[in-house]
């Protein structure tokens, strides 16, 4: 047991020495895998830092990330409360269009999309790209939270609204 946890253990981290490795090595080494780089030279490092517009890139990641989590969050959260706990055929409805939407893969749905950011004049910008991140996200997120919710009892509800809580 303890052997192959240690052979797993060399498994799982030697990506991760490859990547720190290949950090290091210039350009002549690095499709080199056996070749051991001097670990104080930095250049590499300042180039990416002076040369790229590194920082630039991770505030645009940064905004990405936050509001397409802020919407997807919103959204999902109160589809997925009414998904839960609503009796309607409709509602049923929506929630079998949310899980045939995952069995769709993305590939399929990139041309589609191109053509509506050319038309809209939106292509290449930052909203944009939360829409998308947003409408790819929300039906996944509305299913986790339906799957939550229906784990709370309406009972807990029912007191918490009797007890003035909305």
């Amino acid at each position: 047991v303890r052997t192959s946890t240690y052979l797993l253990a060399i498994m799982f981290f030697a990506p991760f020495v490859l990547f720190f490795l290949n950090a290091f090595k210039d350009k002549d080494h690095i499709f080199d895998t056996f070749y051991i780089p001097d670990l104080t030279d930095l250049r590499n490092f300042e180039k990416v830092f002076k040369d790229s517009l590194f920082f630039q890139s991770l505030g645009v990641t940064i905004i990405l990330c936050f509001f397409s989590l802020f919407f997807i969050v919103l959204f999902s959260s109160m589809a997925g409360y009414m998904i839960s706990r609503s009796k309607r055929k409709m509602i049923k409805a929506i929630y079998i269009l949310f899980a045939a939407g995952q069995i769709i893969p993305a590939q399929t749905s990139m041309i589609p999309i191109y053509k509506i950011g050319v038309v809209t004049h939106l292509i290449n910008t930052i909203p944009f790209l939360i829409i998308i991140y947003v409408a790819s996200g929300s039906a996944f997120g509305s299913l986790f939270f339906a799957g939550f919710t229906k784990t709370i009892p309406e009972a807990l509800e029912e007191s918490a609204f009797i007890d003035g809580c909305g």
